[in-house]
């Protein structure tokens, strides 16, 4: 059963209900926007091989993620930033509908703008929400 966009979008309301963003009111308008861009972030975390790219112990994997994707924004739209940033993390997909894609792509300025000024807040963010899909398996590896 292929899950839509709105099955995705419903996921995400569900667990951002249970904890919430600490958006600035100014941003309010964004926020299922952001939202849906923490929910990609967190699709491509938990996708990631972490074993074969965090070797060391002294690695902090989130420390990774977040490198990577500071890396990746400095690509100029969604479709290849998500590109780049599979690319880097040893991924050849991410099951993820496309309408989620094309729903950040729609709003890339605000979105782009936003995640390079605040990436850390962005990937804690998807590191959390990860941990609580996994946790409520919201989400099969395949």
């Amino acid at each position: 059963m292929e899950r839509t966009l709105e099955d995705e979008k419903a996921n995400v309301v569900n667990w951002f209900a249970s904890a919430p963003l600490g958006l600035d009111p100014k941003e309010a308008p964004n926020r299922e926007l952001y939202q849906l861009a923490i929910y990609w972030l967190a699709k491509v975390y938990m996708r990631a091989d972490w074993a074969k790219i965090a070797r060391s112990k002294n690695v902090y994997r989130d420390d990774v993620f977040e490198h990577r994707v500071k890396a990746a924004l400095s690509q100029p739209n969604i479709r290849r930033i998500n590109d780049k940033l599979c690319e880097m993390l040893g991924l050849q997909s991410v099951a993820i509908p496309s309408g989620v894609l094309d729903e950040l792509e729609k709003n890339k300025g605000t979105l782009l703008r936003s995640m390079r000024r605040e990436a850390i807040y962005f990937t804690l963010k998807a590191t959390e929400l990860a941990g609580a899909m996994f946790k409520d398996k919201m989400w099969v590896r395949i």
